[in-house]
């Protein structure tokens, strides 16, 4: 445990953008982020295209480059951290995300926003395959499916969910 206290951390946001993301979780999470100490702060932001495997296979539509609905939220903007453009679920589909992490010396990864029953939940278990502890921080993860418990549920047998060691999610 006194291992995990003193490792180097990073606060993962991810996908803060209106396509997912309600205003206000937006807010709240970029106060968290403005009076919790983290080595490091990067953020995704998913990007769609015709090509990607999200569109091809599940169709999905939204989030192109230019559109409204994929840019990042300002108060996101305004914590200065480093943005990384992904086009797959997972956090480490981002070009330059792993580069970041390993310059900063990164061991524990703290994640944080939209959707927790799909890139939360794949961003997990990606950081664990790459040997990162992970935490997953309840009160600022959303779904915009409306399965956020389920992907909570997943996430807890992982026993990275803060809250839900204590029974909250």
């Amino acid at each position: 445990i006194l291992y995990c206290i003193m490792m180097k951390t990073a606060l993962v946001v991810v996908d803060p953008q209106p396509a997912f993301m309600s205003p206000s979780l937006a807010k709240a999470i970029a106060r968290h982020a403005k009076t919790t100490h983290y080595n490091a702060v990067a953020v995704t932001r998913f990007v769609n295209s015709r090509n990607s495997m999200v569109f091809r296979q599940t169709g999905y539509g939204g989030c192109f480059s230019h559109s409204k609905e994929s840019k990042i939220y300002e108060c996101i903007r305004e914590l200065n951290a480093r943005v990384f453009t992904k086009s797959g679920n997972a956090i480490f589909t981002a070009r330059g995300l792993s580069a970041f992490l390993s310059k900063n010396q990164i061991k524990k990864i703290v994640l944080c926003g939209t959707d927790t029953d799909c890139c939360v939940l794949a961003s997990a278990f990606a950081a664990l395959d790459r040997g990162f502890f992970v935490e997953i921080l309840p009160k600022y993860c959303a779904s915009s499916s409306g399965r956020h418990k389920e992907g909570m549920k997943i996430l807890k047998q992982l026993n990275a969910v803060a809250a839900a060691r204590e029974g909250k999610y």
